[in-house]
Order: structure tokens, then C-alpha cells, then sequence
């Protein structure tokens, strides 16, 4: 479809079409990524009014920020390879 939902892949398709590859211009980059984020904390907003509830994103039990910082950046990173290998590669 062409959609991307996070940022860091937006980041990912305007490094790409910098490097004379398909991907996306920076101007849409920055769009992409504001709205984004927006969309994110709406969401946030909505959840909390329809639930009149909130919870704090922390590790779990055992863990700690490094641990969970490491993992964020693995998947992040295999998200935007699997996305730049699969959507946006020139052979396909």
C-alpha cells in the first residue's frame, strides 16, 4: 500500500531516496513524521478518554532501560530493513 506508520521508517525511505534509491523526498519526511506523531498522542488522549485510564511504558520486572533501549533499537532497526528490502527495493 505504501504506508508507514513509524517514524523511524519515514527517516529510512528519505535516507533511501537520498542515496538515489525510491523512498521519499525530505519535505515529506518531516510532514510524514509530524503527523505521525501526532496521530500517536490522539491516540493516547483517546484511549485515556474512553477508558478513564492511563498507564506509565516502563521495563518490566527484571529489566531495566538499557536492556529495554537495546531492544527498541534492534526491532527498529530489522522494521526499517525488512521495509527497505521488501517495499522500496529497486528490484521489485
Amino acid at each position: 500500500s505504501g504506508a508507514n506508520f513509524n517514524p523511524a521508517v519515514s527517516v529510512c525511505l528519505g535516507v533511501s531516496k537520498a542515496m538515489g534509491g525510491p523512498g521519499l523526498d525530505w519535505k515529506d519526511v518531516g510532514m510524514y513524521c509530524g503527523v505521525q506523531i501526532a496521530a500517536g498522542i490522539v491516540a493516547a488522549l483517546g484511549y485515556s478518554l474512553l477508558f478513564w485510564d492511563t498507564f506509565n511504558l516502563a521495563p518490566a520486572a527484571g529489566f531495566g532501560w538499557m536492556e529495554a533501549g537495546l531492544c527498541e533499537i534492534l526491532y527498529t532497526f530489522m522494521l526499517c530493513f525488512v521495509v527497505l528490502n521488501v517495499a522500496v527495493a529497486k528490484n521489485n
